[in-house]
């Protein structure tokens, strides 16, 4: 890793430069003094006071002119060549980044390289989300177009006559099934585009123990229709939290989709643990006992469009959509392997202060 050239900041070296000036200007002024009165010392200031006159005085004037002229060309030297040049430098990298070149960084330390690396990093970030709106657009395109084929594609059989009644029923519930899947890829697209709103976050207080109950009640009877063991364990109870509640619904939501998904075995189980954050705040953990996620995947499952299911039906944005949601609150999301199997996804909520 290149390290960086060490530089004195703009405002240091600006003071630096005129109080040096100035200090030479006061030293040859005091010079030039001591020479003009250092022929013959006067005996007393009456003579002192006639021998410096006019003529003196307007030497002195005329020196301290050309000294003032001299430090204003020192500095506005300085100031070009230091702080002008490279602003002219950073505006030309803008445009060139406006025609899709992208920028370097620098190895200044001063004010104008912290500058000049902001926009390095902000040009990295808006090109990183650039390809990743790509993708989203690329995907959505794909998962589009595999259904709205197929209804496209019944719909023309159903015009033909000569149908029966039990194929045209099987063939209208086929449009309607896919029909279904083209509307749940859209609301998850919308939701993912919205729920990165800080203003769209409707915050209310409420307890750990009001959130688990809360959890409870609208997981619970969905999860023992599909065979699944629910347990529910808050080991902070009383924290106070801040918190949007219908789109912490959405997170516990999309994670319980995600298990249900993934389950490889007969007995299914998902715990919800809540317990005390270090630091403050509280730490959820959704658990279930599926197959996991292979090690170099657990960063990668949060990223939009990221799934391990190859015959993907929908964009692969739930997991992304949670980390969105989290991230508005101020917390933070990870997942994590069992090592008796199985993945708990976590997430943290700051503590009402």
């Amino acid at each position: 890793m290149r390290r960086k050239r060490f530089r004195p900041s703009i405002r240091r070296k600006l003071t630096t430069t005129i109080l040096g000036v100035f200090l030479a200007n006061f030293l040859l002024l005091g010079g030039y003094y001591l020479h003009l009165i250092s022929a013959r010392l006067p005996e007393a200031l009456s003579e002192l006071q006639i021998r410096m006159g006019n003529q003196i005085y307007r030497r002195m004037l005329i020196a301290e002119i050309l000294l003032l002229a001299v430090v204003l060309l020192v500095v506005t030297l300085v100031i070009y060549w230091d702080v002008v040049r490279p602003v002219e430098a950073l505006g030309g990298e803008m445009d060139a980044f406006r025609r899709g070149v992208t920028p370097q960084p620098t190895d200044r330390s001063d004010e104008i390289g912290e500058l000049h690396n902001r926009f390095v990093q902000l040009a990295s970030d808006l090109e990183r989300e650039r390809q990743t709106q790509n993708r989203i657009i690329a995907s959505i395109s794909h998962d589009i177009k595999t259904p709205l084929t197929s209804v496209m594609g019944y719909a023309e059989r159903l015009q033909k006559n000569g149908l029966s009644p039990e194929r045209t029923e099987r063939y209208l519930r086929t449009i309607y099934e896919k029909s279904m899947d083209i509307r749940e890829l859209i609301e998850e697209f919308d939701d993912y585009l919205s729920c990165n709103l800080q203003s769209a976050l409707k915050l209310q207080f409420l307890t750990s123990d009001e959130l688990c109950a809360l959890f409870e009640a609208d997981c619970r009877d969905e999860l023992e229709q599909e065979g699944v063991l629910l347990t529910v364990r808050n080991e902070c109870p009383g924290e106070k939290l801040c918190a949007d509640l219908s789109k912490l619904r959405r997170v516990f939501g999309n994670l319980i989709v995600n298990s249900l998904k993934h389950f490889d075995k007969a007995e299914r189980r998902i715990e919800l643990v809540c317990r005390r954050q270090e630091g403050g705040g509280v730490q959820l953990r959704l658990c279930d006992n599926g197959p996991g996620v292979p090690g170099d995947d657990l960063e990668r499952i949060f990223e939009p469009l990221y799934t391990s299911d190859a015959g993907r039906s929908v964009a692969g944005l739930g997991l992304a959509i949670c980390r969105e949601i989290i991230a508005v609150h101020g917390g933070r999301i990870w997942a994590e392997n069992r090592p008796e199997g199985g993945l708990c996804v976590c997430f943290t909520l700051a503590k009402l202060s």
